[in-house]
């Protein structure tokens, strides 16, 4: 079996983390640094989700909320906020 993925992020990347303030999404100001990632497959909906774990944090990450930028987060967030 043969299985090709291409993740947005890779390994020693960093990304930007949205945060919750109790007000509304705020951009975290410090970048993160991509240390490993997990491909989970969904049988029910055959979807892949790709999760990253950052700089020793116990939580994983999902791909959509993990941003290339600071203004790439920024914008995610002035668009939550909004909503």
């Amino acid at each position: 079996m043969k299985i090709e993925i291409e993740t947005r992020f890779n390994i020693g990347d960093l990304v930007y983390l949205p945060g919750f303030d109790g007000e509304g999404f705020r951009p975290r100001k410090k970048p993160f640094e991509v240390q490993s990632f997990w491909i989970y497959y969904d049988p029910n909906s055959k979807k892949i989700t790709i999760s990253y774990d950052l700089d020793d944090d116990l939580l994983g990450y999902s791909e959509s909320a993990c941003f290339a930028s600071y203004e790439e987060c920024k914008q995610w967030c002035i668009e939550q906020n909004s909503k």
